[in-house]
């Protein structure tokens, strides 16, 4: 695992197994409705952010799974005995032109991002912390934790 430090701690990895993992997800993605969001602050191809079923979704047990090593890992870092417990999760997939404007995850201390899957080269999430933009370059397989203010 990666820490990151400027301009806060942010913490990355590589999730084991990655390949097996995607293809599970990806399987498990496919045999739902694709259910777009598009409005002035975000397009998004496919998503369950707004379904309400989307507590029950098998994808998330596979999720947990992949991302348990990087969470505790974290929580090493911290050195704070701190018990990480993902309280929401969803899924997004974008298209060429697709954008999520900028946004905070209220009620949490971080947020995590796994990119499951990239088309061509990978790219960077852009975040703003005081006024500032700074990018972190990911690469497909990789988990991203941040402070959920940012």
């Amino acid at each position: 695992m990666n820490i990151l430090s400027a301009p806060c701690s942010m913490f990355i990895s590589k999730v084991d197994n990655h390949s097996i993992v995607k293809k599970k997800i990806l399987d498990e993605l496919s045999s739902k409705t694709v259910y777009g969001v598009y409005d002035k602050l975000l397009e998004i191809y496919n998503t369950d952010f707004m379904i309400s079923d989307r507590y029950r979704a098998p994808y998330m047990d596979i999720v947990s799974q992949a991302v348990q090593q990087h969470l505790a890992n974290v929580s090493t870092a911290l050195d704070s005995g701190l018990v990480i417990n993902v309280c929401r999760m969803w899924y997004q997939q974008y298209k060429q032109g697709d954008f999520h404007s900028w946004h905070n995850h209220p009620n949490s201390m971080f947020s995590n991002v796994y990119y499951v899957q990239l088309d061509g080269q990978s790219p960077s999430t852009t975040f703003k912390h005081m006024g500032k933009e700074f990018e972190v370059p990911v690469e497909e397989g990789m988990v991203l934790t941040f402070p959920s203010y940012m």
